[in-house]
């Protein structure tokens, strides 16, 4: 297996984590995770564990800076979707994200 980590972001030059965190909490207010199947009968289900919670937002809005380009969103519900529903395949992506 190959070891890819020199091509991570942290190990770019100029790479501040703290920085990087401050700048992406600011414009993904994300605390909720949905993760549920691709199945088909399952696409509501973000939107389901919003209106359950109450106190949280989906799909939000886009947050767009001044040349119009999308930076962010309002949503505070993250939907992942992975095939089969599996924790161990939702779990890697979650970390990817």
């Amino acid at each position: 297996m190959s070891d890819f980590a020199e091509f991570t972001f942290r190990a770019q030059p100029g790479y501040n984590e703290a920085v990087a965190r401050e700048i992406i909490t600011s414009v993904i207010p994300v605390r909720t995770i949905a993760m549920y199947c691709f199945d088909p009968r399952a696409g509501g289900a973000a939107q389901a564990v919003a209106d359950y919670l109450g106190d949280e937002v989906y799909p939000g809005e886009l947050l767009l800076d001044e040349a119009g380009r999308k930076i962010g969103s309002t949503a505070t519900v993250f939907p992942l979707i992975v095939g089969g529903g599996r924790a161990v395949d939702a779990l890697r992506s979650i970390a990817v994200s």
